[in-house]
């Protein structure tokens, strides 16, 4: 296991639908994905972590292969909102749109820390705002389709989000094209804009106070799950349930026994009765998340221990520290040091 700098880290869910636009395409995936260091079977697993450079590098060289110059655009199309896993949770609980994306911009390092979204006034009319995407610096300076695809998932996001006729005033691009422009109006329906200060669709101010009107298949399938364990045949577990819905949640505001219980549409108590039953708690099962993320993170990555704390939904870096002193008998460091030896002993080799 190679580790990396966090901030080069996205969560392999960023690359969803990629194989099925490649299979569409009669292109094999495979050779790609391995020179540049990602294993085909990590797409399977959408909270596997990779890297955001390689991400990046993918998205670029099957543009060039493919010769598609809106490849990036045409990967959107076989996406959705549930790219963001936990954040699409939180995100499609939201009221309004500007608080949909102001959730967003607080929790999108859960996703990945290496892209950054900004909601700030516009410069090219008055009462309206840019929502725009950018990349850290550190990362590959040829990210156009990786950008291309974040912008277009955030238009799609707004228009099937709300229950009003959406066409942006302007989508702004920071780079150059050689896609013709009417392709971006065909994808966009607005005013295309290159080589401008920031990525960023343009809209009126006042649709930030639209009503969202979201429903997320996640919460819908986490629900039907649960009444199949209830009432029906299947083997699945509540503990199970609950513990992916935590794994979801986690880092967020939501990671909480209430906001569980409404998901579930089940009482606290009945969920503490019926967990009881299962020789399981919900602090148990939210424990056990936490320790099996902070062992694959500390493992897998280079994530600052402040921003790990974060991720894992504690309150103070202390507080995580003692627990994995709990949970490791040693401190995060000496953990992170342990593993990175075995990575490096010459019997690993």
């Amino acid at each position: 296991m190679i580790f990396q700098d966090m901030n080069t880290i996205v969560r392999a869910s960023g690359l969803n639908g990629y194989l099925s636009l490649m299979e569409s395409l009669s292109v094999d995936a495979e050779p790609i994905l391995a020179h540049y260091g990602i294993d085909i079977k990590q797409l399977s697993d959408t909270e596997s972590l990779l890297s955001l450079a390689s991400v990046i590098n993918v998205l670029e060289e099957s543009a060039k292969l493919t010769k598609l110059e809106d490849f990036g655009l045409r990967l959107s199309n076989h996406q959705n909102l549930e790219v963001l896993g936990s954040i699409a949770l939180v995100v499609q609980s939201a009221d309004t749109l500007g608080s949909a994306i102001e959730l967003a911009i607080k929790y999108l390092h859960i996703h990945s820390p290496g892209l950054i979204l900004s909601l700030r006034e516009s410069t090219l009319s008055r009462n309206s705002v840019a929502v725009g995407f950018t990349v850290d610096t550190r990362l590959p300076s040829r990210h156009r389709q990786c950008l291309e695809l974040c912008i277009s998932n955030l238009y799609q996001f707004i228009r099937d989000s709300i229950n009003l006729p959406f066409s942006p005033l302007a989508l702004t691009l920071s780079h150059h094209s050689d896609l013709p422009i009417n392709r971006y109006k065909k994808y966009f329906n607005c005013k295309i804009i290159f080589d401008f200060d920031s990525t960023a669709l343009h809209i009126p101010e006042d649709l930030l106070a639209a009503p969202l009107n979201s429903s997320s298949s996640l919460l819908q399938n986490l629900g039907e799950e649960y009444l199949e364990s209830r009432f029906g045949s299947k083997e699945a577990t509540l503990s199970s349930i609950v513990k992916r819905l935590l794994f979801k949640l986690l880092g967020s505001q939501n990671a909480n026994r209430d906001y569980v219980c409404r998901v579930l549409s089940i009482h606290p108590k009945t969920l503490q009765r019926r967990l009881s039953e299962e020789n399981e708690s919900f602090e148990k099962l939210r424990d056990e998340v936490r320790q099996h993320l902070m062992e694959r993170y500390i493992k897998e990555t280079r994530i600052s221990f402040s921003q790990l704390s974060l991720i894992l939904g504690y309150s103070e870096q202390s507080v995580m520290t003692r627990a994995c002193k709990r949970w490791f008998k040693c401190s995060p460091s000496v953990l992170r040091n342990t593993y990175r030896n075995q990575q490096e002993s010459p019997s690993n080799e």
